[in-house]
């Protein structure tokens, strides 16, 4: 069946994961903005999302269901009160859109948040993570990204003919993260190695992390979504990870097999050291999506980050 989608973020990690995923699905019909929004200017952004949304409601209109998925934000752990706020802002605008449109509202549609386990769960005591595990927020960050899902969760109520998944996210990685943040400590590495310079790790060598190629944690989120055009009401929260637990030196090693060169390691602290904690392991039980595929091995999925690296180091050498 036809459907209108638009990727909020279509430009990040996990969107632009999302839209390639999505050219792999028939009858999905891709939302392309007009221009790029403008994040931070919550003026200017209100008038766009006035335009885009109509457009959007139009195609929902003419595919008979559509699925928005929020995979924006510039936050980060060490975001500060005011940027948290604007992202939160910018939100709220596009759902008011959305509910005062007749058409989406006449339409079936699905809502998906994307937000971070890490976060959430950051502060949690337990051994093993699941959807049924209390959300233990140990940052202004993960509590923003819980207000976000609090706000989804009234759309829904508002319009029980729509669903809505809020898909928690265990450390992405993968091709294309942005240059502009120091996030994704794949990435970094990856970078690092290509321009033979030193790595700076603040917390131990035994953090124990669950990394998931973004690619991966796509196609595990459209087949949560498709499991949900059945659940008009419900809102389904879903752990999306790899399920396998990698210390921080485990992946340095598996670099130095990789690369085949040493990894020039320093190891400090600094001020966002202490919310780090030690160890996080995820496991879903929510059964929309599953059963999924086990999804690339970390070798292969840092292979290619490196490679992706590597070219793009020799294109902006020459």
């Amino acid at each position: 069946m036809r459907q209108a989608v638009w990727v909020v973020g279509a430009g990040g990690l996990l969107g632009s994961a999302l839209v390639r995923a999505l050219g792999r699905v028939d009858g999905a019909l891709l939302h392309a903005v007009e221009q790029r929004l403008a994040w931070g200017r919550n003026d200017l952004l209100a008038a766009q999302l006035d335009r885009e949304v109509q457009a959007f409601a139009r195609a929902a209109e003419r595919a008979g269901r559509w699925l928005l998925v929020w995979a924006a934000g510039v936050g980060s752990m060490s975001s500060d009160a005011a940027s948290l706020g604007l992202e939160a802002q910018a939100l709220d605008l596009l759902l008011e859109r959305l509910a005062a449109d007749l058409a989406l509202r006449a339409t079936p549609g699905c809502l998906v948040l994307a937000s971070s386990a890490g976060a959430i769960y950051g502060q949690s005591s337990e051994d093993v993570i699941s959807e049924s595990s209390a959300a233990a927020p140990g940052t202004a960050y993960a509590a923003h990204k819980l207000r976000l899902e609090a706000k989804v969760c009234l759309a829904i109520e508002a319009q029980p003919g729509w669903a809505a998944l809020l898909a928690r996210y265990s450390t992405l990685y993968g091709t294309g993260q942005s240059r502009d943040k120091a996030q994704g400590l794949i990435s970094q590495l990856a970078r690092r190695i290509v321009a033979n310079e030193v790595v700076h790790i603040y917390v131990p060598l035994d953090t124990i992390r669950d990394y998931i190629f973004a690619d991966d944690a796509a196609d595990r989120t459209l087949a949560a979504v498709h499991d949900l055009w059945d659940r008009a009401g419900e809102v389904v929260l879903k752990i999306i990870a790899a399920e396998q637990a990698v210390s921080i030196a485990q992946l340095v090693g598996v670099f130095r097999r990789v690369s085949r060169r040493p990894v020039r390691l320093v190891t400090s602290v600094n001020n966002l050291s202490p919310l780090y904690v030690r160890c996080i392991r995820f496991r879903s039980d929510e059964p929309a999506g599953q059963p999924h595929a086990s999804g690339r091995c970390l070798h292969i999925g840092i292979h290619q980050v490196l490679e992706a690296e590597r070219t793009a180091s020799f294109h902006r050498q020459h």
